[in-house]
């Protein structure tokens, strides 16, 4: 069945068609012809690739306007061809959905969250199951690569006990993963520009080993940012929280003069008020640095023998 679909103008980000983990299908079939489309509760509208769409044997014909965009995660734009409302089978179950049949590069379509919302759908990960308005849908699981992703330029080795920046580049399609799920590995999350191509990330391991990374390895995947606010000078210290009235310490005063010549003066008084707090963590006049017995810190130096170097002038 065809017809109108309404849809205001956007431009929707494609920024990841499947998790670099197992993803979930709903086994689909319309007229006689079976395809397995992502179920994505992460992608705003549903879409049947134009691949997919000719070995369904529709016309092009058949579509009507699309006033969406689709931007793929390196920043290209995807080629939309219109839009559809097709009926379609999943079991014993009915289905009537409007699709945006666009290029995909092999993934045969996705089931995103209008569709989700249509049929008041529920996802059940664990038993790998949607259940709908309708009835209950069996999903499955297909391993894929289909997907931008964060992988990293050069080998590399993240110490233990350590933070390491690591320099990556994106990528839309890739085989190789990287094993590291019983590794104490984290990686922070980072905001990065696709069409750049060069990343930086922070890599850290909270092991007693040092952990080897091979190079394209992958460290995560790129999702869409719908928008990025900055803070201005004036927002980077809290403001209104401090008292006016509250001197620096004197040993202190010096530190303070070098730290607040681009300050305004509600951020003097904020970093007044920090120093204040904390003066007994610094150095006081008598130049006597204090010790702690909450933990200890020793420098693992192996085999390595005792080097004598020669006295050298300071700068």
């Amino acid at each position: 069945m065809e017809g109108e679909i309404a849809q205001e103008s956007a431009k929707i980000p494609l920024a990841s068609l499947s998790p670099s983990s197992g993803c979930l299908y709903a086994e689909v079939r319309f007229s006689e012809q079976f395809c397995r489309l992502l179920v994505d509760s992460g992608y705003p509208v549903s879409i049947l690739s134009l691949k997919e769409f000719h070995r369904l044997g529709l016309s092009v014909a058949s579509l009507h306007k699309a006033d969406t965009s689709l931007t793929a995660a390196d920043g290209r734009g995807l080629e939309v061809q219109g839009e559809i409302i097709l009926s379609f089978k999943v079991g014993n179950l009915t289905f009537e959905h409007g699709f945006i049949v666009a290029s995909l590069d092999n993934l045969p379509g996705i089931l995103g969250v209008n569709f989700l919302e249509k049929y008041r759908c529920e996802l059940l990960i664990g038993k790998q199951t949607l259940r709908t308005s309708v009835g209950k849908i069996k999903l499955f699981k297909q391993w894929t690569s289909n997907c931008a992703r964060i992988r990293l330029s050069r080998k590399d080795v993240v110490p233990a006990q350590s933070e390491q920046l690591v320099e990556c580049k994106t990528s839309g399609c890739f085989t190789n993963t990287l094993s590291w799920r019983n590794q104490c590995l984290f990686i922070a999350r980072s905001l990065v520009q696709p069409t750049e191509g060069k990343v930086v990330v922070s890599v850290v391991n909270l092991g007693d080993k040092g952990v080897g990374l091979a190079s394209d390895s992958v460290l995560g995947t790129v999702n869409a940012v719908d928008e990025v606010v900055g803070l201005d000078d004036s927002s980077t210290l809290p403001q209104g929280t401090s008292d006016p009235n509250i001197e620096c310490p004197t040993h202190l005063q010096t530190l303070l003069d070098r730290s607040s010549s681009q300050l305004t003066q509600p951020q003097i008084e904020s970093v007044t008020s920090l120093l204040h707090e904390f003066q007994d963590i610094f150095v006081d006049d008598s130049g006597t640095l204090g010790q702690t017995d909450v933990t200890t810190h020793k420098i693992e130096t192996h085999d390595a023998k005792p080097i004598k170097v020669p006295a050298r002038r300071v700068p």
